[in-house]
């Protein structure tokens, strides 16, 4: 049996948790995105303040209105899965065991087993971490409780994997 290098026990908040959903929502969409609402945004209202019945009008309202629909729902998705995922759980925590070759999740729901190159990516904050194992799925870990030598040791092993750390 291969020897387990770290084993930590993360337990979850609902506020860390509401923070995460934030963090990976303003980065998935962008500054470009905001930028591009505050654009198209500014036309509809000028457009409106003149009271222009264009098709140039037409085109603002359904653009503001569809990109304001998709920065809704895409947070409200990623809202909804990670909270339910959250109250799902009767003890909020979950414990990764890593190994040179490997990590395990485990938690009430169940366990998991991936190779250190399943982490595509890990986007980092000063309290947590996001660790992405698909492009929209990630999970988040809590840096209070994953001592500074457990951090180096996932950083090592996931940037020799391949892994993208932002």
């Amino acid at each position: 049996m291969e020897e387990i290098r770290h084993q930590i026990t993360m337990t979850y908040t609902l506020p860390m948790l509401k923070k995460s959903v934030r963090r990976y929502w303003l980065k998935s969409l962008g500054w470009r995105y905001f930028l591009a609402m505050l654009f198209v945004g500014f036309c509809f209202i000028s457009a409106l303040i003149k009271k222009d019945t264009s098709w140039m009008m037409g085109a603002f309202a359904v653009i503001f209105t569809l990109g304001l629909l998709f920065g809704i729902s895409t947070y409200l998705n990623n809202r909804y899965h990670v909270l339910g995922t959250f109250r799902a759980l009767q003890n909020p925590e979950v414990t990764i065991k890593m190994y040179d070759d490997k990590f395990a999740l485990s938690s009430e729901l169940g366990e998991g087993e991936w190779p250190w190159s399943a982490i595509k990516e890990i986007w980092r904050y000063p309290d947590t971490w996001l660790v992405f194992l698909a492009r929209a799925s990630y999970a988040t870990f809590p840096l209070n409780v994953i001592p500074q030598e457990a951090q180096e040791f996932i950083l090592e092993k996931t940037q020799a994997a391949g892994c993208k750390i932002k």
